[in-house]
């Protein structure tokens, strides 16, 4: 009998939204606690550099010492290639204007997060004001328009939410 090599299987945590993380303390001490032979971290998150995303986080800094990947933010082709997939995907019930997909690409700054959140924000406005029976041919004026309901309806909210969660 031939003796075949035993590989060990590890755990790989995700954590994304890093940037977001705000009880530095305690991400920092989970991390290390479970930072062990077999447990490894892939943490991402929006920010200009790797430093930048750590800032708050020094002891997490020291600990990673490998594997450290810088994602470019995305070229306007590939936004552009975001929009076409959409297009083809709805088999051409959602279309978008040229001076759309240019409002996307210079507010975007190339993050995909802000492409998926403004082409949402852009057709939920078509769909209050045209229904869905229509088919989408999403403009500028829309993500205009939603990004102008959006900053009114937010915080009409923020004092029910506020309530809830000091209820509970």
């Amino acid at each position: 009998m031939c003796a075949l090599p035993i590989y060990e299987e590890g755990l790989l945590i995700v954590i994304d939204e890093f940037d977001l993380v705000k009880e530095n303390s305690k991400m920092s001490s989970i991390i290390k606690t479970l930072s062990k032979n077999k447990v490894k971290f892939l943490i991402s998150g929006i920010a200009d550099s790797y430093f930048e995303l750590l800032e708050d986080h020094a002891s997490i800094e020291r600990k990673l010492f490998q594997g450290k990947i810088k994602i470019d933010p995305m070229k306007p082709d590939e936004i552009d290639n975001i929009l076409y997939l959409v297009e083809q995907n709805s088999n051409g019930f959602i279309k978008f204007k040229n001076n759309f997909r240019n409002e996307i690409i210079l507010r975007c700054n190339g993050y995909p997060y802000f492409v998926q959140l403004f082409g949402q924000i852009a057709l939920d406005n078509f769909v209050c004001l045209h229904g869905l029976e229509k088919k989408a041919e999403i403009g500028k004026e829309n993500l205009i328009s939603g990004l102008e309901e959006f900053a009114e309806y937010e915080p009409k909210l923020e004092k029910r939410y506020l309530s809830i969660v000091g209820d509970n």
